[in-house]
């Protein structure tokens, strides 16, 4: 999870949805299908200005290889490995 100052909370679930969240009511604003399983943790930084969010995506290490063993669902989930990167609205 990554909370900016904008009160903004971005995370994501492992059926490939990344989202952003209001940080004071809970309410979801925006969100986007990776593809993939979101995991790790997000990271924020800003280039001339402008202001980015960027996340891991993917599936396939051992460890969520055993996941299957108590979520059965986490077979169905695709692989792969991506960074995905969204450029915030001015």
């Amino acid at each position: 999870m990554l909370a900016t100052a904008g009160d903004l909370v971005f995370t994501g679930d492992p059926e490939g949805f990344f989202f952003a969240l209001d940080a004071r009511s809970g309410a979801k604003l925006w969100s986007f299908q990776t593809g993939s399983g979101n995991r790790g943790s997000s990271v924020t930084y800003i280039v001339n200005g402008r202001q980015y969010v960027a996340t891991p995506t993917g599936w396939g290490s051992l460890v969520s290889n055993g996941l299957t063993v108590l979520w059965p669902e986490a077979e169905q989930f695709r692989g792969g490995s991506m960074l995905m990167v969204f450029a915030l609205p001015q």
